[in-house]
């Protein structure tokens, strides 16, 4: 989750949108315009020769890759020995799936970084709108009054500069990335709880997945829209 930081006042703002004919040639993708799922799995192809950070041999790649798959079944089989032998349920067993499922995404941008060039990430027209009628900038302040947005931005350097900006919107990207997969992983939970009776389980992880990865979602890609409108390469 992350607000939109105040200090993109101290940015001159641009009339003139990014082109997509000045997009590199990764994000003219054949898949690119038709799926998003189709062009996640070409990045993790591809990812081993384009990213410099992890650039390694093969075997520590599907070493990493068994990590973050076994890292995800020690959450779910938490989250069912939480039920089975403690007696968890309700807001206590989703809360503390939700905190687990954020650390494993965190794991997981670490240890596999994708390019994340998809059309998907290019926000449209109609969104924000939506998103404001949604409640999105209420949801904005009530992040910064728990002081969210000024512990995201220490951690993340930016510091309203035009410079900083670049890595920020690919920050946005890789939020999103993870609340759009960990509202899957949710969905799937919510669907588990629901077979096995746990009504009340099921509801809360509806209730805080809606507040800890699908309202984020919608914030990233409010920020995005803003970016946008500035010449920053990567943001459409």
């Amino acid at each position: 989750m992350e607000a939109i930081p105040t200090a993109y006042r101290r940015v001159p703002q641009s009339v003139r949108y990014w082109n997509d004919e000045q997009d590199d040639a990764a994000d003219r993708c054949i898949w690119r315009r038709n799926s998003y799922i189709p062009v996640v799995v070409a990045d993790l192809v591809t990812w081993p020769a384009t990213d410099e950070r992890h650039a390694t041999s093969q075997a520590a790649l599907i070493a990493r890759i068994l990590g973050v798959l076994l890292s995800l079944l020690v959450v779910l089989a938490s989250s069912d020995w939480m039920q089975r032998c403690l007696g968890w349920h309700g807001l206590p067993l989703a809360l503390t799936v939700q905190v687990l499922l954020m650390w494993w995404a965190l794991y997981l941008l670490w240890a596999m970084p994708l390019p994340l060039r998809v059309d998907w990430f290019r926000v449209r027209p109609w969104e924000t709108p939506l998103y404001r009628r949604l409640g999105i900038y209420a949801y904005r302040d009530l992040l910064r009054v728990m002081g969210w947005e000024r512990l995201r931005r220490q951690a993340q350097g930016f510091d309203g500069t035009r410079a900083s900006l670049q890595p920020y919107e690919r920050r946005t990207r890789e939020a999103e990335f993870s609340h759009v997969l960990l509202s899957g992983v949710n969905l799937m939970l919510i669907l588990i709880s629901n077979l096995r009776g746990q009504v009340d389980t099921a509801g809360w992880l509806l209730a805080t997945g809606l507040f800890l990865h699908v309202y984020p979602v919608m914030l990233q890609r409010t920020l995005r829209e803003r970016l946008q409108r500035l010449v920053i390469p990567g943001s459409s």
